[in-house]
């Protein structure tokens, strides 16, 4: 136990002491203690002592406040927008791709001021919240109120703490060749018609007929997913994978354009077979959405849970970001545990789809489930310490806006 603390205590000191831009250090609210709590007591305000408070009370008038706070509002966000005029940032900024300037000159120093006033905007934004309670309006407080305003302080916070004024994701041209890699559209219209099937069509469609028997179907589909989860795996063996793991950072682009515009190979096998690996586990999140047609098919709603669809239409989408965005090395690694994690999950549901006689040699169910349950910790713990790098090489912070897509939480039904 004590040594499990002094490595959190590691880590924690890790990405908040050196991974942090030194620029923004001292300003107002930056250390994390200071967001952490900000958030806490908004949030306790919020859903308890709020409602405590008001409870044998009547409802304050703050026409005068309201009125004055809205004003402010005006004032201090028109102000952001004339620095960011004045300052030229809408010309000189690359919307596509900029990388971060951790220079002390005179812009990038204003650029920082910028987003950290920005950030402080969002703090102030929490008064909406606070209004509505005091005014006894608790109705018109909706869980994506509360979320926006907890959640634009925390991505804010993040972006003054370590990417001030630049992008923590950046395009890899090689990508774009790639099949359903070119835009978001055909991966979007997936995910769409998968959650259509599921939520409306496939339940209409299935109402008045008798459920299939894909018995024979189930066993060909497993049997497959276990091989080629068998090959995605075995492809960690062709490259130094220790290296990779210990790596504190990673080529986000193993590709360039050359000085004719026309697109070189890969630099090493090594990229060559990252980029094989990477697009095949993109893939193999959009065969997964078949796990959930068979349910439909076979009248077997009542065992989808919020959960199920979520993780499948979730991990396709992370997959198609993180291969757009981050083409990054460190991927490779989740993809490592998530596929092994496939191997046994299939071999479950194989077993399952040959029939009650072979129900006997199940008895390892429990243990598989608390398998599942502890790989999105180790995703989690080998993905933290590189979501905060500054600059080109290191930035992850994809991870953190999409960690809960990673984990692998199919509690096998049969």
């Amino acid at each position: 136990m004590t040594t499990l603390i002094n490595h959190l205590y590691t880590q924690y000191r890790y990405i908040t002491e050196y991974k942090t831009d030194p620029r923004t250090e001292d300003f107002l609210f930056v250390k994390p203690l200071w967001v952490i709590g900000i958030i806490g007591i908004y949030l306790h305000f919020v859903y308890k002592s709020g409602s405590a408070f008001m409870k044998k009370k009547k409802p304050y008038k703050l026409n005068k406040i309201l009125q004055l706070y809205n004003i402010m509002q005006i004032i201090l966000n028109g102000y952001l927008l004339v620095r960011v005029i004045l300052l030229g940032l809408i010309w000189k900024y690359k919307f596509v791709c900029e990388p971060v300037d951790y220079s002390n000159n005179q812009f990038a120093l204003q650029v920082a001021s910028i987003v950290w006033f920005y950030y402080m905007l969002k703090i102030f934004d929490l008064l909406d919240t606070i209004f509505f309670i005091l005014r006894k309006k608790e109705n018109q407080i909706t869980f994506l109120h509360v979320y926006h305003h907890a959640g634009m302080i925390v991505v804010t916070w993040l972006g003054t703490r370590y990417l001030p004024g630049g992008h923590g994701v950046f395009l890899d041209p090689m990508i774009d060749t790639w099949p359903l890699m070119g835009s978001p559209g055909p991966i979007l219209c997936i995910v769409l018609v998968y959650l259509l099937f599921v939520i409306k069509i496939g339940p209409k469609i299935m109402e008045n007929r008798p459920a299939f028997e894909l018995k024979g179907f189930l066993i060909a589909y497993n049997a497959l997913l276990i091989v080629f989860n068998i090959w995605l795996t075995s492809l960690a063996t062709k490259i130094d994978l220790t290296a990779l793991i210990r790596s504190n950072g990673c080529r986000l682009q193993t590709h360039q354009l050359s000085k004719d515009e026309s697109l070189e190979m890969p630099v090493n096998e090594h990229s060559q077979i990252l980029s094989t690996a990477a697009w095949w586990y993109f893939f193999a999140k959009i065969i997964e959405l078949i796990d959930t047609v068979f349910f439909i098919l076979r009248k077997k709603q009542n065992q989808l849970t919020f959960l199920h669809i979520y993780h499948h239409s979730a991990t396709a989408l992370f997959a198609w970001c993180y291969l757009k965005l981050l083409p990054g090395e460190q991927g490779i690694v989740v993809g490592l545990l998530n596929s092994m994690v496939h191997i046994v999950m299939y071999s479950y549901y194989l077993i399952s789809a040959l029939g009650p006689k072979y129900k006997k040699y199940l008895w390892w169910k429990k243990y598989m489930t608390l398998f599942q349950l502890v790989n999105p910790i180790r995703y989690n713990d080998r993905l933290s310490p590189i979501n905060v790098g500054n600059g080109l090489q290191n930035a992850k912070n994809l991870n953190l806006l999409l960690h809960d897509a990673r984990g692998d939480l199919h509690v096998p039904v049969q």
